[in-house]
């Protein structure tokens, strides 16, 4: 009786063992790239207050452009980067906010990003992203992307690089 119970835990444990369903780890790849975001002035602006009385006028969206190693070249005539409620922070002496960026590659595969940004007063900005999933190959994509850039004040455009991680395209 011993020897069945023991053979029938045996193989009940063998079973539970073999059923389990196994972790699948996705591999993250190195993203990185050069991007220029231009203002789309068809989209408006924001009329952000600045505690002197003034109002700075900032962008709501903006045209991606750029190139990837991983990503490729980025169709402009469909990517875009939003800012939907820009604010003045004294503290850095510039304006901060959220933004969510959309790129779409060669392909018509889209890669969201979504996070903050920081502008500082001599135009230099960073912004700090997750990446959101997007469609086609980028579909349930996820990591993180890190961009440091340079607004030129007098055109608005935004030219930077970045740097980040993402879940291996399918």
């Amino acid at each position: 009786m011993k020897k069945l119970l023991f053979l029938s835990l045996l193989i009940a444990g063998a079973f539970a063992f073999y059923s389990c369903e196994k972790e699948v780890i996705t591999p993250y790849v190195a993203l990185t790239g050069t991007f220029t975001n231009t203002p789309d002035p068809s989209a408006g602006f924001w009329q952000v207050p600045i505690p002197d009385g003034s109002t700075f006028m900032s962008p709501k969206k903006y045209i991606v452009d750029g190139t990837s190693p991983l990503f490729g070249e980025v169709d402009e005539t469909k990517s875009f980067m939003e800012l939907p409620s820009p604010v003045f922070e004294p503290k850095i002496g510039g304006f901060t906010g959220t933004c969510t960026i959309t790129t779409v590659d060669k392909d018509g595969d889209q890669l969201i990003y979504v996070g903050e940004y920081y502008m500082f007063a001599d135009f230099s900005n960073k912004t700090y992203l997750r990446i959101d999933g997007g469609t086609g190959k980028w579909e349930d994509a996820q990591g993180w992307f890190n961009t440091t850039g340079q607004v030129d004040p007098r055109t608005g455009v935004n030219t930077l690089s970045g740097t980040g991680e993402v879940t291996q395209p399918k």
